[in-house]
């Protein structure tokens, strides 16, 4: 299944207007969230890194300060807190992303599933056994709002997750064109001061890591709604940074 063509985001809000930055994991979220953090100091900047129920009700003390939630949630969260806003996420190439997530998990002991790499799998069979539903389809299930840890490979799933993205996201930026999306978000969000972009446990080295045929089949089998949803984004991203070029110029 191939989305629909790309299409303009939604409007940038009004300066208080309250934001959901999604971190998808190893999309550079930890160096743009530096940045968010400048953007939106004290009170205005919620981390939200857990679901926990208590937690949770103490993110909905903070909104009334708060004009920016930083964190791993899905597309969703504004639902469970009941209160309104617009969404941002960073995508990556979906197989340098799984490759980053595993080379995290197998080298990191603090790491929720470090124990299952180090345990004798290789990665096609953490792929082929869905033993870790991060390395299945992440970007689209979070994206979509998707609920559930088993093998996603839906392309319902998809459409739900572009049209999350036309209606409440204010960008999509890559993870590959990290200068551009800052830039661009600095124009729809009226930042400044964010030409200096720190680059922190993005795990670049995993890009360049051999991959032979048959594991590079897998990860793609495996992603297949992502490798979509990612080519969709680039093309979109291409669309938002010329059109936005074209109004700054005129």
């Amino acid at each position: 299944m191939t989305p629909a063509g790309p299409g303009g985001p939604g409007p940038a809000r009004s300066a208080d207007a309250r934001l959901f930055f999604i971190h998808i994991p190893k999309t550079a979220g930890t160096s743009l969230r530096r940045i968010v953090r400048q953007q939106y100091p004290g009170d205005q900047f919620i981390p939200v890194y857990s679901h926990d129920p208590a937690e949770l009700e103490s993110v909905r003390r903070k909104l009334d300060d708060g004009r920016v939630l930083y964190g791993h949630f899905s597309h969703g969260l504004h639902e469970t807190l009941e209160t309104r806003g617009r969404y941002i996420a960073l995508l990556r190439d979906p197989v340098a992303r799984v490759l980053s997530l595993y080379r995290h998990q197998r080298n990191n002991p603090r790491a929720s599933h470090h124990s299952l790499v180090n345990s004798g799998p290789t990665l096609r069979d953490l792929l082929d056994s869905n033993a870790i539903h991060e390395l299945n389809n992440h970007m689209t299930r979070i994206v979509s709002g998707h609920v559930g840890i088993e093998r996603l490979d839906d392309d319902a799933v998809l459409r739900r997750a572009v049209a999350h993205i036309e209606r409440d996201f204010v960008l999509v930026g890559l993870v590959e064109r990290m200068a551009e999306t800052v830039a661009l978000l600095s124009r729809l969000l009226d930042w400044r001061g964010t030409s200096e972009l720190p680059w922190l446990n993005v795990g670049r080295s995993a890009d360049s890591e051999p991959l032979d045929t048959p594991t590079r089949g897998a990860i793609e089998r495996a992603n297949r709604l992502d490798l979509a949803l990612y080519h969709w984004a680039v093309a979109r991203f291409e669309r938002t940074s010329t059109e936005n070029c074209a109004r700054t110029e005129s």
